[in-house]
């Protein structure tokens, strides 16, 4: 007989862990002109608060890409010895600790560039970006036209496709900044474009080396970064930045309607969205004319569905020059969870509040992973599925509240693994990935002859 499904949302707060959810971004100051200055990987909350450095180069530098793998605690950069970089021998790929802390560890090289590729040994790495699930590193090389991934360690060095450019204009390189989409197993990417153009366009091509010839998708002026929001209900959505227009736009990947969501900035480059929150972010280099925009020279924050306030998260600065940015959603305390929501001062953010007015106070928003912000409440019924007359389970991979899966024969009385009767009423699978915050686990009934029964859901202080 099929199992019955029952849940209960309840939800309360405990103590809060040190991780936290965090935006790092590479600032690779000019200096004087021709010699350069000392990269900066610096870090800040998603609502601008504890903004600081990570982690400073201790030679002049040029710092491009940068990517995070939170479950392992590892930041990946890409690194050129001097600005410009004019010295090649010394691109490489490195990699540094999350939670770094003052005087802490120093970056670890973990793949050195040229390799022998024709035309590496001119041909820096623009841009970065992680598979958490199959743990690869992508990078790309637009001088060679190619995008790559390797390793975390570096090993296994891979070219995953080649930009399909034929002639020598910078037009013809490619892939520059770029974007993934791994549900859908895509790439898609910008040329490498230079003062004057207008009306440039992105590529796509598939993870197994396969350019889509047949795909346009042209920008008023000069391409930067492009990032995918795979889930949108009519198929994936594409958001990008202009770099002479300041401004954001998005179309679904299929065609249709391009919509402006954000605009006003100088010259945005790097583009990292969070889905649940419908935020993205923007590393604004502020090069373009005398950068008298407010965004200039900073990372900014706005929403997708542009309704908000664009919000600024870094100083204001004159030298500042953010070129690309990484996100660690990781949730893991209700006052970290709320700073990727809400702006700086913002109202209806306690515990009790339901600012969205679907129903869900916004720990119950917290605890099932919804969003505070849109209705969602149905959302929360997810975090027990049935699939094939077996129960999975999604949990948070880390977080401050303390939730159990209870199973019950009456739905009177409730038991759980580790309650006062010292036994096992459920077994669990080894997890699954999710999302950022969560994890999957495939749940099965401990005791023998178990044909009906309820789980819940509860989150406990």
């Amino acid at each position: 007989m099929m199992p019955s499904l029952h849940q209960l949302l309840a939800c309360a707060l405990t103590a809060t862990p040190v991780l936290a959810a965090k935006v790092y971004y590479i600032n690779q100051p000019e200096g004087t002109p021709g010699t350069g200055a000392p990269g900066i990987i610096q870090v800040v909350n998603p609502d601008g608060t504890g903004h600081g450095a990570h982690y400073t180069m201790a030679a002049v530098s040029d710092l491009r890409g940068i990517a995070v793998d939170p479950e392992n605690n590892r930041l990946f950069f890409a690194y050129c010895e001097l600005a410009g970089c004019v010295n090649p021998s010394q691109v490489s790929l490195r990699t540094l600790p999350l939670n770094l802390s003052p005087g802490g560890a120093a970056p670890v090289s973990i793949l050195a560039l040229p390799d022998g590729t024709p035309g590496s040994a001119v041909n820096p790495v623009s841009d970065m970006e992680y598979d958490r699930t199959r743990q690869q590193v992508y990078f790309a090389q637009a001088a060679t036209r190619i995008l790559r991934r390797c390793d975390p360690s570096g090993s296994n060095l891979t070219t995953v496709l080649t930009h399909p450019g034929q002639g020598v204009a910078l037009r013809d390189w490619g892939p520059y900044f770029f974007g993934l989409d791994l549900v859908n197993r895509n790439a898609y990417w910008a040329v490498v474009t230079t003062s004057g153009d207008t009306f440039t366009g992105y590529s796509k091509g598939s993870l197994d080396g396969t350019v889509d010839s047949n795909f346009s998708l042209v920008t008023p002026s000069r391409t930067r970064d492009i990032a995918v929001d795979p889930y949108d209900p009519a198929g994936p959505r594409l958001y990008w930045n202009d770099r002479q227009n300041g401004a954001v736009y998005t179309r679904l990947a299929s065609g249709g309607q391009v919509l402006t969501v954000a605009s006003g900035m100088n010259a945005p480059h790097g583009l990292e969205l969070d889905l649940l929150a419908r935020k993205g972010y923007v590393s604004d280099t502020g090069k373009r004319g005398n950068g008298s925009q407010a965004s200039s020279h900073r990372v900014v924050r706005f929403s997708l569905d542009g309704t908000s306030p664009m919000e600024f998260l870094s100083p204001a600065s004159a030298t500042a020059e953010p070129w690309d940015l990484a996100l660690d959603l990781s949730s893991v305390s209700f006052a970290d969870w709320k700073r990727r929501f809400f702006a700086q001062g913002a109202t209806n953010t306690g515990l009790q509040d339901d600012p969205d007015g679907d129903g869900l106070t916004n720990l119950a928003e917290y605890a099932f992973f919804c969003s505070p912000l849109h209705p969602d409440a149905t959302k929360a019924t997810r975090v027990l599925e049935v699939q094939g007359g077996t129960f999975r389970v999604a949990l948070a991979r880390r977080t401050d509240l303390n939730i159990r899966v209870e199973f019950s024969r009456d739905l009177s009385v409730w038991h759980w693994n580790g309650d006062p009767s010292g036994l096992t009423y459920l077994n669990f699978s080894a997890p699954q990935p999710r999302d950022e915050d969560s994890q999957w686990f495939t749940i099965t009934p401990a005791m023998a002859g178990v044909t009906r029964f309820y789980l819940r859901v509860t989150a406990q202080s």
